[in-house]
This record gives structure tokens, C-alpha cells and sequence, in this order.
């Protein structure tokens, strides 16, 4: 299998798409989620950045999960990139603050 290292990365101009899904999901009249994967080293930074963006959205749920050292990720990140439960939890707390959200679990 030849792999491009091209499809590694998201592409440039993706700032589009990910606020036109954002709006799309605020819209939906449908249970919707928005689902973050926290990766040591890499977006762990901006709590509050975290939060505008989950306002925007108006999700009914939202998950801060930790990357996992699994699959073809372990071609670009290493195991130093898997935070901890407590590094999560810390992070999820922050943004919680920002939101005035509880965590629930």
C-alpha cells in the first residue's frame, strides 16, 4: 500500500469546513454531539477556544477523550502524545469553567 504523506494532515484550508459543520450541527434537529480528541503536546492549549467553538455549535453533549497511541497515528505521534486520565479531566474541568458546564462523567 503506498500512503501519501499528503493524507497524514488535514488540509490548509480546513478552517471552512470544520465552522460550516459547527453550524450545520447548531442547526440539526437531531441529538447531536461534539467529540474531542486531546492529544499531549499537540491541542491541549486554549480552553477557552475549546468553549467558544463548543458555543457555537449548541451541542447536547460533549466529550473530551484522550488520544489513544493506536493504529496509523503511531506513524506521526508517539505514546508521550496519550494524556492521562487526570490530564483530561484537568483540561475538560477548564472548559467546563469557560461554558459553565458540570462534567457528568
Amino acid at each position: 500500500m503506498k500512503i501519501h504523506m499528503k493524507s497524514m494532515f488535514p488540509a490548509r484550508n480546513s478552517w471552512g469546513n470544520i465552522t460550516q459543520s459547527l453550524d450545520i450541527l447548531k442547526r440539526s434537529s437531531t441529538r447531536t454531539a461534539v467529540r474531542i480528541t486531546l492529544t499531549k503536546g499537540v491541542n491541549m492549549t486554549d480552553p477557552g477556544g475549546y468553549a467558544r467553538l463548543i458555543e457555537f455549535a449548541e451541542p447536547d453533549y460533549v466529550e473530551l477523550k484522550a488520544y489513544m497511541h493506536l493504529g496509523f497515528s503511531r506513524k506521526r505521534l508517539s505514546q508521550e502524545n496519550m494524556p492521562s486520565h487526570d490530564e483530561v479531566l484537568d483540561f475538560s474541568r477548564k472548559v467546563a469553567k469557560e461554558l459553565d458546564y458540570c462534567i457528568a462523567d
